[in-house]
């Protein structure tokens, strides 16, 4: 893993740079660049990633902004992937998210059995709660999962910035 996985990353974002994409918006259209540039420290081995400011003004209210920190002390990829998927989705108390187990299993491209997968998930969850993301989540019997996200959370993130 390691060095190939970092070579692809490279390769993959190379090619995001050199190609454009068109994403249309009800009051724009965007022609460009999907990431502007990216520099890669071979010390720290880290990639920082710029985005067109054009491209990010498109989405205003719409994108999900992740502080670096906050990322830094999710251990598993699992719970990183996780802490996104809920940072970017509306899930108030009025209108909790919801989604089937199964289906939260396959986008996280996970292989692992249903069963555990779920098991995996319930801790992740209890971690999420922990760190203050997540205010409640229960399931539902025919495997339904449901969460509310903490208010505070998108107002603390602002506050790193």
């Amino acid at each position: 893993r390691g060095k190939s996985d970092r070579e692809w990353l490279k390769s993959s974002v190379n090619r995001m740079v050199a190609c454009s994409v068109e994403i249309e918006t009800e009051g724009a259209v965007y022609s460009g660049n999907l990431i502007r540039e990216f520099f890669y420290d071979k010390h720290q081995e880290c990639f920082i990633f710029s985005v067109n400011p054009r491209l990010a003004k498109l989405f205003t209210d719409d994108y999900t902004q992740i502080p670096l920190a906050v990322r830094q002390q999710l251990g598993s990829n699992f719970l990183k992937w996780l802490h996104a998927y809920i940072l970017s989705h509306k899930a108030t108390v009025s209108h909790p998210h919801y989604i089937k187990v199964e289906n939260l299993k396959n986008l996280s491209g996970s292989q692992r059995e249903t069963r555990k997968f779920k098991a995996d998930l319930k801790q992740a969850l209890e971690e999420m709660k922990k760190m203050n993301i997540l205010e409640e989540y229960w399931f539902t019997e025919s495997n339904v999962l449901y969460f509310v996200r903490k208010k505070s959370v998108l107002l603390d993130y602002a506050n790193l910035s």
